[in-house]
């Protein structure tokens, strides 16, 4: 039996959660790589694992209250965010067209996103905030303690500290079943 918690139920989940066991040497395998980049060995992997479980291990504390929604809404959210990304890939195409590899696009990289990229994406996490996001433990800007304040107060400080995006997608990712309800 399937077992799912109400929509709309709170959930509390940690803002940097730690990274799954660490894979041994002989079961490694590289993810893929694309033309022209360098590929990734396990000496950066197993860098990458522990500064991941470091930041986890640093913000324990650090915890959310996430409210439950539908599947739709949550797969709508991962739609905006998907189609922000892809405009934005559209966009460096066209910077890429007549350009040489000494200009700037090409020296920041795929993997960042256009002034405008970067706007359109923010916006669609903000929706996210604004359904999802109910409350941050752990968390103080100057003497105001985040947990003591509304929503909408929060999300404005998270903004301001550069931690509104993160928040938002913890958010999304809270909506995935936990193991145990499969267990149930």
């Amino acid at each position: 039996m399937l077992k799912f918690p109400d929509l709309g139920s709170i959930r509390t989940v940690p803002l940097y959660p730690f990274p799954e066991p660490l894979v041994e040497r002989s079961q490694w395998k590289a993810p893929p790589v694309a033309a022209g980049e360098d590929a990734e060995t396990y000496d950066d992997y197993k860098a990458a694992h522990e500064a991941l479980y470091q930041r986890a291990e640093r913000h324990v504390d650090v915890k959310l209250e996430v409210k439950l929604v539908g599947a739709s809404l949550a797969f709508q959210w991962g739609m905006a965010t998907r189609q922000a990304r892809l405009r934005d890939a559209q966009r460096w195409a066209k910077l890429r067209e007549g350009t040489t590899k000494a200009t700037a696009p090409e020296l920041w990289g795929e993997g960042n996103l256009t002034a405008d990229g970067s706007r359109e994406y923010r916006e669609a996490l903000r929706s996210v905030l604004t359904e999802a996001f109910v409350k941050i433990h752990g968390v103080t800007v100057g003497d105001v303690d985040l947990v003591d304040l509304e929503p909408a107060e929060s999300v404005k400080l998270l903004d301001a500290v550069a931690l509104a995006d993160e928040v938002a997608r913890r958010c999304i990712d809270a909506q995935a079943p936990d193991v145990e309800q499969f267990l149930a």
